[in-house]
């Protein structure tokens, strides 16, 4: 490529397999059928399985009328299920448009109103939008594409995916890709391996780059690791390489970052992709040195040119500052042009005009815009379309394009091209605002990493709006890299002297730092604080004071990640980047350091005692039913008597809305190879989790109850819930609820219920209930177990010796584990727990303690033993965000009574420090404090339990319909025996028991003897 030639070509080349992704990827499939396409959480999804799916989801997609010319929205969490609703829709010869679920509505509405999509797959309950199908039930029938292509499709010109990227006027822009243009990315030597391509899927589904690192590895027979933890992070790349990712494609400030945080995770890489913002020479030469087999290439392409237009493989030697952009890759042409759209002079800058395959359609719903981008020149002696980039371009002495500036005043973010006047026109139309200006920070050689925002008052306003009230407005409509980090109100904003706002001048209006609360600052700081000070500092490039809000500085997301890696690295403790984004002031971060667990550099983000990578209860689960697959005793069963109007449609579809809501309720746990792994279905995967039964009389419903609620789940198969409905009349039903414990206790259910109900109001007065996908239930356990990981040993070593020497309670009788269950009620009613109430608050106890102060009393008299466990339950939920996550954190501990005191009173106070000691402790498996002596299956740390359920059963709160509900307990009992009282909502207590260890009359009066000690612990201490 000479610097005089008016047009810079790339290799041109046929396609080998045809001009069409999906053509690509069956031929893979046809190849190699069980190669694994996609990794997910540990798991892997085969050729066959995924290119099944897709055509399975195409007939649907037929079925309702997709084609070829079609435009479909997929908006579904990052998985398995996504890859194939994306290939589906191409093997309709549609294009598919992805919403990244983090936009705002307003955004997303943006982008229907641009597309105008024929059908929208969303992954809220996996339904298609507008249509009752979901794509669970299309599966189970089992339906296949026909083996021929699906008519009308055309060359590799046809569109395949839409791009939503930024627009000067204030409105986005939808760029339409040919399939050719992602095609030729994977003819391209410079982004494909000759060996093994194993790419990480990491970036945002709306972004070009999304298609280079899934579909291109896809269509050369190598593997995509999906990736769904938010931002990628050292430890995060250091992960994927571990399982053996080798293909990396990273924005220029994320790469950076990267080197900076962590030069060794890269190690592994074998094709690092990089570019998006002006390159760093210093970081370049950092990756060759740290990893000088790397193949590291610096990529340059709008959006417009589908992925790359022109690429250069990084070698280090003789490159200064400006690290070239290269020159066009396979099918791709450039041409430098002047302001009169001519090839420039040798030796000029020029404007970067881009041709050939990767050129997209145009701007859908634009077509003045598409007309003045995307014009036909005379260039190199005949017309050729072409995109004008904006971007400016020389090149330098070995034939390289380097990249210059830009002519306008777009700018990249973090990878995102953000035009400045889109932000301006967004926040001119916050009520109470005039004029706006931005710009990007910092100004000179580095590249932008944040906005800064200026703007005046509207006409007639006293005074500019706040920044938090503009802020707020902002977030509801942009993507959050478009929402300047700083806002700053001015009366005024400087002009120039024809009027316009001078650019120049806004960076020197922005405010001092604030020296915020200034506590603890200097020599007398602590170690952590002053980390956090330095670093902060490092990062914003500015001083920063304890008190300072870091993201009010300009502080990103991307400040957050990069603060978590480098404290980890300098004090080995355990912090993330969503607790920074919560706390947000050094001040309230230290203190977290000071508290949070001592953690290798290296070391996997999990809590220290999850076993086999699955949570202490969960495995608990998993292992039980590896060693016995007819255990069944770890069931929760409900039944509720509704009674009046009821919409039965309304009813399903609040409960699968709220069970595609939880991951805890979508989650199997299937065995590979003997171990576990989590397998969390996406909401589109789901079958419906509502069945409505036959109409049956109260007794046959009754029966039928009972069996759903005791059915077995199969905790590798099965998702842990089930809803059934079963009409008694037109205004009378019986709904039951089953589940199973690996995924729900009785915390949960109350929250089940109680959205439940949220949603069937909406439903019913003609409104979508508000879907939002709740926190994961094994991000935030993980969270808390690592919270409460430094008092660990501690509570390991308390209640080992607590434990020590235990003996069991002498009840005889059968050896075996389990047992059938048996129930006798028992006489407790509104007025002893009040009473109960008020007489243990003398004792400094609760009801609670009184009730296991009288159950202890009464095993003591039944049996004669003076020492044995009483095992109670806790909900174990320790961290607020546990409070609104439905799972299973409920566990057991096991308290010891040696000497029970016979002072009523003193019994009461013993209870009440057990009681208190049990709920301030991390949560300890029971196999960690005690191994029963060989030969002895009934466990004694298990025999006893008592429970007083202080959470009301689920209320279902339908319109117009009465509820009333009651437990349905599982067939076996592994306790011995069990006292339970529910005081709400209507009072009632039971004594639970093994029918082959007791006899119906020696449990009957040891339940009257729990009652009558109850009612004389009231009377002695209400005296």
């Amino acid at each position: 490529m000479s610097d005089r030639a008016p047009e810079f070509r790339g290799p041109f080349t046929d396609y080998p397999y045809g001009e069409h992704i999906d053509g690509w990827i069956d031929r893979q499939a046809s190849l190699n059928p069980a190669a694994p396409a996609l990794r997910w959480r540990g798991q892997e999804v085969s050729y066959a399985d995924l290119v099944v799916d897709a055509e399975t989801m195409a007939v649907a997609l037929a079925e309702r009328g997709v084609g070829p010319g079609d435009i479909v929205t997929v908006r579904m969490r990052r998985g398995p299920r996504m890859v194939a609703a994306l290939l589906a829709v191409l093997k309709r010869g549609a294009a598919y448009a992805a919403v990244p679920l983090d936009w705002p509505r307003a955004r997303h509405e943006q982008l229907s109103a641009l597309v105008n999509p024929r059908l929208e797959i969303t992954g809220a309950g996996g339904a298609w939008r507008g249509d009752a199908v979901t794509t669970a039930s299309l599966l189970r029938e089992g339906l296949r594409l026909p083996p021929a292509e699906p008519p009308g499709r055309g060359s590799g010109q046809d569109p395949c995916c839409v791009f939503l990227t930024s627009g000067s006027t204030g409105a986005p822009k939808a760029v339409l890709a040919p399939h050719r243009g992602v095609v030729r990315a994977a003819l391209d030597p410079l982004h494909v391996l000759d060996g093994p391509m194993h790419s990480l899927q990491c970036a945002s589904v709306a972004w070009d780059i999304f298609a280079l690192e899934l579909w291109v590895p896809l269509m050369r027979g190598g593997t995509c690791t999906l990736y769904e933890e938010g931002h990628l992070t050292a430890a995060g790349i250091r992960d994927a390489v571990a399982q053996g990712v080798n293909v990396l494609a990273l924005p220029a400030v994320l790469f950076n970052a990267a080197l900076d945080d962590d030069p060794r995770c890269l190690a592994g890489i074998d094709l690092m992709v990089t570019g998006g913002e002006r390159a760093s020479a210093r970081h370049f030469a950092a990756c060759l040195r740290e990893h000088p087999g790397m193949r590291l290439v610096h990529a340059y392409g709008p959006v417009e040119s589908s992925i790359a237009a022109t690429a250069h493989v990084v070698t280090g030697a003789g490159e200064q500052d400006d690290v070239p952009i290269g020159r066009p890759i396979v099918n791709t042409t450039v041409y430098l042009l002047d302001p009169d759209r001519r090839p420039s002079a040798p030796g000029e800058v020029g404007e970067i005009a881009v041709g050939g395959d990767g050129l997209a359609r145009g701007y859908l719903g634009d077509p003045e815009a598409t007309a003045d981008r995307f014009p036909t020149l005379d260039l190199a002696g005949r017309p050729r379309r072409v995109y004008l980039t904006g971007d400016l371009a020389r090149v330098d002495e070995g034939g390289d394009l380097v990249f210059v500036g830009r002519r306008d005043r777009q700018v990249k973010i973090r990878g995102f091209r953000v035009e400045l006047g889109e932000v301006e026109h967004a926040i001119e139309r916050v009520p109470g605002v005039g004029r706006a200006g931005a710009v990007a920070l910092p100004v000179g050689g580095r590249a932008p990493e944040r906005l800064a925002a200026f703007y005046t008052p509207a006409p007639g306003a006293p005074a500019p709006a706040a920044p938090e009230t503009v802020r707020e407005h902002l977030r509801g409509r942009l993507p959050e890299v478009f929402v300047p980090a700083t806002l700053v109100p001015l009366a005024a904003l400087p002009l120039l002297a024809n009027g316009k706002v001078d650019y120049a001048a806004l960076p020197d209006l922005l405010p001092e730092e604030s020296a915020g609360a200034g506590e603890g600052e200097g020599e007398d700081a602590g170690t952590e604080l002053k980390a956090v000070l330095e670093l902060a500092g490092d990062l914003l490039g500015r001083t920063v004071y304890s008190g300072d809000d870091l993201f009010g500085l300009g502080g990103t997301s991307l400040t957050a990640v990069r603060l978590a890696n480098r404290l980890r690295l300098r004090l080995g403790r355990a912090v993330t980047a969503a607790e920074i984004l919560e706390l947000r002031t050094p001040a309230r971060i230290a203190p977290l350091l000071q508290a949070g667990p001592t953690v290798c550099a290296e070391a996997e983000e999990r809590a220290p005692e999850w076993a086999d990578g699955l949570p202490c209860n969960q495995y608990r689960f998993w292992l039980a039913e590896w060693l016995d697959p007819e255990a069944d005793q770890a069931l929760i069963g409900m039944r509720y008597r509704l009674t009046g109007p009821l919409d039965r449609a309304a009813l399903a579809q609040a409960v699968d809305t709220v069970v595609g809501r939880h991951e805890a309720l979508r989650t199997r746990l299937p065995a590979v190879r003997r171990r576990p792994v989590i397998e969390v279905l996406d909401p589109a995967a789901l079958p419906s989790a509502f069945t409505v039964a036959e109409p049956a009389d109260l007794a046959a419903a009754q029966e039928r109850a009972e069996a759903f609620a005791r059915r077995r789940y199969h905790i590798g198969r099965d998702v842990p819930l089930g809803v059934l409905l079963i009409p008694l009349g037109p205004d009378d039903h019986l709904l039951v609820l089953s589940a199973h414990h690996s995924g729900f206790d009785g915390w949960s259910e109350v929250l089940f219920w109680r959205e439940v109900g949220l949603a069937y109001t909406e439903l019913v007065n003609g409104r979508r209930p508000p879907y939002r996908v709740a926190t994961s239930f094994h991000r935030v356990i993980a969270k808390q177990e690592r919270y409460e990981a430094p008092r660990f040993d501690e509570a390991c070593r308390y209640w080992t010796d607590q434990l020590r020497g235990m003996p069991g309670l002498p009840l005889g009788g059968s050896t075996a584990e389990v047992g059938p269950a048996a129930e006798i009620p028992l006489p407790i009613g509104r007025s002893l727990l009040e009473r109960a109430a008020g007489a243990a608050a003398a004792a400094g106890g609760t009801a609670t303690a009184l009730f296991l102060a009288a159950y202890v009393r009464a095993l003591r008299a039944r049996t004669g033993a003076t020492d044995f466990p009483v095992t109670v339950p806790v909900a174990g939920r320790s961290i607020p965000e546990a409070e609104d996550v439905i799972g299973c954190f409920a566990s057991l501990i096991t308290l010891r009574f040696p000497g029970f005191p016979d002072d009523p009173a003193a019994a009461v106070a013993a209870a009440a420090g057990a009681l208190r000691a049990a709920v301030a402790s991390p949560i300890v498996p029971i196999d960690r404090l005690y191994e029963p002596p060989a030969g002895t299956p009934r466990h004694p740390l298990l025999q006893v339990r008592f429970a007083m359920h202080n959470y009301a059963p689920g209320r279902i709160d339908l319109p117009g319909v009465a509820c009333e509900g009651e437990r349905i307990g599982p067939p076996v009992e592994r306790s011995d025996v069990a006292f339970e009282v529910w005081p709400e909502p209507r009072p009632r207590a039971m004594l639970r028991y093994r029918a082959d260890l007791l006899t119906e009359a020696d449990a009957r009066l040891l339940g009257e003897r729990c009652v009558a000690e109850a009612e004389s612990l009231v009377a002695h201490l209400s005296v």
